[in-house]
């Protein structure tokens, strides 16, 4: 980390596709535990609906 507080990438230089990964696993979560236009209503539902999705 640098003096200005930047957060270094997860993806290596000169290659800004190795987190698709990753971004497919979150959309698929997403897909999965909201139906469109739904949110939830706390942040505790959303970690242990995570949590439990995770678990599965």
């Amino acid at each position: 980390m640098d003096q200005a507080g930047a957060v270094p990438s997860f993806s290596r230089p000169g290659n800004p596709y190795d987190n698709a990964q990753a971004e497919t696993g979150w959309s698929t979560l997403k897909t999965e535990l909201l139906s469109h236009g739904t949110t939830f209503a706390s942040l505790e539902e959303a970690r242990l609906e995570v949590a439990r999705y995770l678990d599965e």
